[in-house]
């Protein structure tokens, strides 16, 4: 019988320690503002790389007006452009 009451014991002991954790876990902060932080960086990093791929058509033309002081300087830039490609 000794043996059971400390099988007893340890199971009773265990459980104890169990429903701390879980106590602990429960009055835990939870994160609830998590999801709006998550949403806010996601259009911070779409509208970086919206800008990003936006920025060589929008200055196409002021980069090749300052390259090149012609009527076909965009027509240039992009004779350029396909050289520095292949």
């Amino acid at each position: 019988m000794g043996n059971s009451v400390t099988k007893e014991q340890k199971l009773e002991c265990r459980r104890l320690r169990e429903i701390k954790r879980w106590e602990r876990e429960k009055s835990r902060p939870k994160g609830r503002y998590y999801i709006a932080y998550v949403i806010f960086i996601i259009t911070l990093i779409y509208a970086v790389d919206e800008i990003a791929s936006q920025i060589t058509t929008l200055m196409k033309t002021e980069i090749a007006n300052d390259l090149f002081a012609t009527e076909n300087s965009i027509g240039l830039l992009n004779i350029l452009t396909i050289l520095v490609q292949i």
